[in-house]
């Protein structure tokens, strides 16, 4: 897996709980899109997050937290797709 992956990003805070945790690190395959219902990294307004992509939000696992609703004039970017998390007998 992480063959695929174009680079990897640490995860801060809980928005994304329980799939990803504060401080997981995720692998990410670099795609300019992914399909709706797949875990991406996006940018929006060059703020970063990892979210699910849902057809006019961007979605919090983690109950406690708003999604984020398409608008105009947002700079919504797709940097990849979350493939898996590195584990710590990944760094043997």
């Amino acid at each position: 897996m992480t063959l695929q992956a174009k680079f990897a990003i640490q995860i801060h805070g809980d928005s994304m709980e329980p799939e990803y945790t504060n401080g997981d690190i995720v692998l990410v395959k670099a795609q300019p899109q992914i399909d709706i219902g797949q875990i991406g990294i996006f940018t929006v307004n060059d703020i970063g997050y990892i979210k699910k992509l849902g057809t006019d939000r961007l979605i919090s696992v983690n109950p406690e937290y708003d999604d984020i609703y398409f608008e105009e004039g947002q700079d919504i970017r797709c940097k990849g797709l979350v493939i898996g998390t590195l584990e710590d007998d990944d760094f043997v």
